[in-house]
């Protein structure tokens, strides 16, 4: 009897949009689950010429997209990044690996995107690419919005589980291209002083210190444009890059509201109602 080659696993591609990380990433998980693994990031100039983007914000995404390649490569994979419409990035994984599975976060973002993402819907109907998104944010499209039920929706996401980054995953590579930086992008400085670190390692050291140090005075000094520098968050460039999930945020506020309860009322200060105020 002849030997039987053992099938070759499914490949799924992970487009990465807003979730720049490999923990608490539904996407990935599923993708790992069932077989190779494809991650991909496509910088899409039509995007970055838009009224509403920025130096800033690329330099800050940039910076993430940076450490989320290397956390991949330290896991032994490799970050495929493409410069173009997703549409063509797709064609070209299939011409190459063939037919795959597509996951990627339902991206919050604004009308380019959403044009956007009906495209690539469109493309993958068309050349029966299953797509699948994911939720990580607390808007809900379509027919699984309801207005009665939202709150519940949310705190019930909310609670689940934060993800653990996927171990032992079948990477598979796909050649790979230098980040553009902002000039070739044609997004000039805009005059920022002081931008803030991007990646997860900042990520998570700006929201401990939030946290335990520089939130006490949250409540009243967020409206404040003196004293909100130091007093509110600083996570929104982590939350819009994906950093950090807003499940991970608030769930470690939670844990940080129950340590600041568990002290003499003597020693609670402001925070009962600063960490109130930020959930």
């Amino acid at each position: 009897m002849a030997d039987v080659k053992p099938a070759t696993p499914p490949l799924t591609v992970v487009w990465y949009k807003r979730d720049m990380r490999l923990h608490d990433h539904a996407a990935l998980v599923s993708a790992a689950h069932e077989g190779r693994v494809l991650p991909l990031y496509i910088v899409e100039p039509e995007y970055w010429a838009l009224p509403d983007t920025s130096y800033r914000q690329w330099e800050f995404l940039r910076g993430a997209v940076a450490e989320l390649r290397e956390d991949i490569r330290k896991a032994g994979g490799q970050l495929s990044i493409f410069t173009g419409r997703v549409v063509d990035a797709l064609a070209d994984i299939r011409s190459t690996h063939g037919p795959f599975r597509l996951v990627a976060h339902m991206e919050t973002g604004n009308a380019w995107t959403y044009q956007r993402d009906l495209s690539v819907i469109a493309w993958c109907a068309a050349h029966e690419v299953p797509f699948e998104e994911f939720q990580q944010y607390g808007v809900w499209r379509g027919s699984k919005l309801n207005r009665n039920k939202w709150a519940k929706s949310w705190d019930a996401m909310m609670s689940e589980p934060v993800l653990a980054a996927p171990d032992d995953v079948d990477w598979i590579r796909h050649g790979t291209a230098t980040l553009p930086k902002a000039n070739d992008l044609a997004l000039a400085h805009d005059g920022i002083v002081d931008l803030q670190t991007p990646g997860q390692a900042a990520g998570i050291k700006t929201l401990q210190a939030f946290l335990t140090e520089r939130g006490e005075p949250y409540q009243k000094g967020m409206s404040s444009p003196v004293s909100g520098e130091t007093a509110c968050s600083r996570l929104s460039p982590h939350l819009m890059a994906g950093s950090l999930s807003m499940r991970e945020i608030y769930q470690a506020t939670l844990k940080r509201q129950a340590e600041v309860a568990a002290l003499p009322k003597a020693e609670r200060g402001q925070w009962p109602s600063a960490l109130k105020s930020f959930v």
